[in-house]
This record gives C-alpha cells, structure tokens and sequence, in this order.
C-alpha cells in the first residue's frame, strides 16, 4: 500500500482528508497550547474567539462599560462646548456633515480601540465598509512615509509621566503637518459623516469652532502649513474640551496597564480587528495576557471547531 499523504483523501471512505480522520494525532495540552501560539491570527480567528473564555467575557464587559461611560462623557463635553457657546454669545459651527478636521491624525487609546472593535462587532454594516476601506488609507499614509509611524512607537512606550513630553509633541506637531497637508481622510468617513460617532475617541469630540466654518476648511484643507500655524495661534474660535479622566485611565480588563497606550486611531482598531490577542498582547507589553488565552478550553474547544471546518 502506497504512503497516504496527510492532505490526501481517508483511505476508509469517510471523504474527510486523512489527517482529520484516520491519521489524526492526538495531542497533549501542552502542544496543543504551543502550536495555537504559532496560529496566524486573522480576522476570523480574532473574532471568533474575541470574547469566549474567561478573559474574553472580562473582555466583552470591560468594552460595555466602556462604551456606556464614553457616552456620558460625551454629553458632558456637548454641555461644556455648548456653555462656552453661550457665554461668548456665539453659535457652534461643528454639524453633521462637516468632517474637514477628520483629515487629521487621530489618537485614541488602546482602551477606546477595544471599545469601538466591540461596537463595530455589532454593527456589521459600519464594520464591513471600514475594513474594506483601511487597506486604501493605509496605502495612502504610506505614499506619504508612513509618518504616523514614530508616534505611534513613542505612544506605545511613553511613561506616564513622560506622555506629553517635548519630545513627543515635537514628533506629534510634525505628524499632524503631514497628515493636514495631504488631508487623508479618516477610514471611518463614510460620505462625510463619522460611522463611529457615538463612540468616537476623547480627541474628536474635544474639538470644536464658534462662527468659524470657513476656518476648519481653511487650517485643514487649503492652507498651507505656515498659514496653517499662524492661523492656529491667533484664532480664538477654534476650541477644546479634555477629558482628564480618560486621559490617565489605565484601568483594562487583564490587569492594569503600566503607563497610558495611545495608538493611531484606524490602525489600533484595524490590529484588533485583524490580529486580536496577538496584538493586544504586544501593544499592552502583557505577554501572558495571549498565553492565558490559549489555555482556557473554551478558547481551544472554538478554535478546534473552526480548524474542523475549514
């Protein structure tokens, strides 16, 4: 009798390939373990075993009450920019519709990104337009030298009492150049109007203008980076509302996290999205969050059955 090869078809007649039939080897934990650490994780990996387990339940609440305290916080910011509006007896600008300073490099952190994967996990019809647009944006930040490139790497290993040190607003003022002066536009337009918006990070909904539309068009679009600056510096209806909370918020739902973790905003939520855990692990310096994972039998029963299928 001939050598069967493993992808070949069961010599038992089941029509199933040889190795998951006949010449399926049994595997202790431990291996089973190691080799789910080599898994490539892509987007249906990462999603299907994104909130099973243990961990992936903590994971599930974590993301709700994040979403639940952003949305309180929101108001909160409406209510400030609304009372500065009428204590200079001036009309916002900022409406539906205008999205000239979505053009911008837009943080978040890796708390957010967790919490808007989880909305766009219920939510196919923004999910899906996202991650079909993404691989253009990207594309596009790249032609420019992936400038976010060096910000997001200092964002990663800040301290936290270095987050908004000289040296990162340096690098930071040098990435927002970029980005203004080709105006990419974030992947989360959809005909300008922000898909996310009810969860949009802490930096977007801070910014705001009195009787000034003319200008965001102006600094974000049209200007040119020196006119960019000076009309910056001496504009009085460009605003900002900070949430401080959110700003030194380490709290996470595996452990807490050793300093603030910012990331570019389309590109953290796209690593979640695409890499999951793997990524997670990595982005929060918690090596053992992804090994935890791995170990929970609900996590290996998920990945058996999709390995089954496919």
């Amino acid at each position: 009798m001939k050598n069967i090869g493993r992808n070949d078809p069961c010599p038992c007649g089941s029509g199933k390939k040889y190795k998951k039939c006949c010449g399926k080897v049994d595997k202790s934990s431990s291996e089973e373990q190691a080799e789910y650490k080599q898994l490539n994780f892509d987007f249906n990996i990462s999603r299907i075993i994104s909130y099973k387990g243990k961990i992936g339940k903590m994971r599930e609440d974590f993301c709700k009450r994040q979403i639940e305290i952003k949305k309180l916080r929101l108001k909160g910011i409406e209510a400030e920019y609304t009372g500065e509006a009428f204590k200079r007896s001036a009309k916002i600008s900022c409406q539906k519709g205008c999205s000239y300073c979505c053009r911008a490099y837009t943080e978040a952190t890796i708390q957010e990104c967790e919490a808007i994967a989880f909305f766009l996990y219920q939510n196919e019809e923004i999910l899906n337009p996202f991650v079909k647009t993404y691989p253009q944006w990207k594309e596009m930040v790249h032609e420019q030298g992936d400038v976010s490139k060096n910000l997001e790497e200092i964002m990663h290993q800040a301290k936290a009492t270095a987050a908004y040190g000289e040296e990162r607003e340096a690098i930071e003022k040098a990435v927002n150049d970029e980005l203004r002066r080709y105006s990419i536009p974030c992947p989360f337009l959809s005909n300008d109007i922000c898909s996310i918006y009810e969860v949009r990070p802490y930096v977007c909904a801070g910014y705001f203008t009195f009787n000034a539309p003319d200008k965001c068009k102006d600094y974000f679009v049209t200007k040119t980076t020196a006119e960019r600056m000076e009309l910056a510096a001496g504009s009085k209806d460009i605003g900002r509302v900070v949430i401080p909370e959110a700003i030194v918020d380490h709290s996470f739902y595996y452990g807490t996290l050793t300093s603030h973790i910012w990331v570019h905003l389309p590109e953290g939520v796209y690593n979640i999205l695409e890499q999951g855990y793997k990524y997670l692990s990595e982005v929060t310096h918690m090596p053992d969050l992804l090994e935890q994972v791995i170990k929970d039998p609900e996590i290996r029963d998920a990945l058996r059955s999709f390995n089954k299928s496919t």
